[in-house]
């Protein structure tokens, strides 16, 4: 429960940042500076949000990964593990696939950024690769502190540099940052091998993995930045790519001018996680997770000091696909009919954004509950 109650969490925070950004103003009162404070707060901890749900990605394949194996006799699990590589392997694909979809839109055809760094999709994406492979290979897990080690010096000397690369630390789906929070996830989780008792849902912070000496590596990286930069050290690098200038929206763009791509270039900036940052995300990341496994998961015989279950939030993080794929058009249909009609329907306050939150909420439990309807009525439909 803990994992989907987070989930869902930063799923609303999400919902929150991306709404702020179309807001079209302020309002006055006290309540509006309260609605606004909120949204300012959640806007500087947008990489925790980012982080966070990479990191999710890493823990929650380690316990399908691990419920899959316990069902499965020994002599079987070659071959599980080969069906589950394949099946999580084509869920990437997928996830991919529909970065792309969904960048074309927004930004419009950009050479290489489309396919390199179409946004956190493509790195949840690569993500579930990384992660498949290294917890179905004989002798992969291993192999995740050296990679994530490996991820955060590159990054951290691309940091130094002063370069940018699309699709590894530059452009809205910069990879290696974001890869290195889910190997992290990955590897709080309950190893697969690890036959003893664990409550349900897997503790985050009791995983032997943590104690290896790469976890010292990880954080020196991390704290040669803090000690390079001292307390003003970033915790995000902003690096500015060349775009065809298609204006707000692509989507726009190709229903005034048809399917031609624009002369005239802009330079758009994307921020990115340091090492620093990252480290510094997935630190706080644990302790909420910890939080939440301690408040709704039961532990060692004892009840859960929360039983009763946050439905919403739970909802939520069981389709945060789903929510993210519905946010992402409704906020688009929004920002283009502003732009092409003399209507204002974006919000023009803070409380605006929050009651554009709640619609967004509310729009994709109802597409969950569609969803869920659906899928009960074609198991039932289906010969036994």
């Amino acid at each position: 429960m803990a994992v989907d109650a987070f989930r869902g969490l930063v799923v609303v925070m999400m919902f929150a940042v991306h709404a702020r950004r179309i807001q079209t103003g302020r309002g006055n009162g006290a309540l509006e500076h309260a609605a606004d404070a909120a949204l300012r707060f959640l806007m500087r901890v947008e990489p925790y949000i980012a982080a966070s749900f990479l990191y999710l990605v890493g823990f929650s394949l380690v316990l399908s990964w691990s419920a899959a194996e316990a069902r499965a006799p020994s002599a079987q699990r070659p071959l599980l593990a080969r069906r589950w590589r394949a099946r999580m392997f084509k869920r990437a694909g997928w996830l991919y696939a529909l970065s792309i979809g969904l960048c074309l839109p927004q930004f419009g055809l950009q050479f290489p950024a489309t396919f390199v760094s179409s946004g956190i999709l493509s790195v949840i994406a690569l993500a579930i690769v990384c992660c498949t492979a290294l917890l179905t290979f004989s002798g992969g897990r291993r192999l995740a502190w050296p990679l994530c080690a490996l991820v955060l010096l590159v990054t951290s000397a691309l940091h130094f540099a002063g370069v940018g690369v699309s699709g590894i630390n530059a452009g809205p789906g910069g990879t290696f940052p974001l890869l290195a929070a889910s190997l992290l996830g990955m590897l709080s989780g309950p190893a697969p091998t690890d036959s003893s008792p664990r409550p349900a849902g897997g503790s985050p912070l009791e995983a032997a993995q943590l104690r290896s000496p790469w976890t010292l590596m990880c954080l020196a990286i991390a704290g040669f930045e803090l000690f390079r930069g001292g307390w003003s050290a970033p915790w995000t690098d902003t690096f500015s790519s060349h775009y065809r200038d298609y204006g707000p929206l692509a989507a726009g763009y190709w229903l005034e001018h048809g399917p031609v791509l624009p002369t005239s270039w802009v330079a758009a900036g994307f921020w990115n996680h340091t090492s620093l940052g990252l480290v510094g995300c997935v630190l706080a990341i644990w302790f909420t997770h910890q939080l939440l496994h301690a408040l709704f998961n039961p532990s060692h015989g004892r009840k859960a000091r929360i039983e009763y279950k946050p439905f919403i939030l739970c909802a939520l993080g069981e389709h945060a696909l789903l929510a993210y794929i519905a946010h992402l058009i409704a906020l688009g249909l929004v920002e283009m009919f502003d732009a092409t009609t003399d209507m204002v329907v974006a919000p023009t306050t803070s409380i605006g954004t929050w009651i554009v939150v709640a619609a967004l909420v509310l729009l994709s439990l109802l597409l969950a509950s569609l969803v869920k309807r659906v899928f009960r009525r074609r198991l039932s439909s289906s010969p036994p």
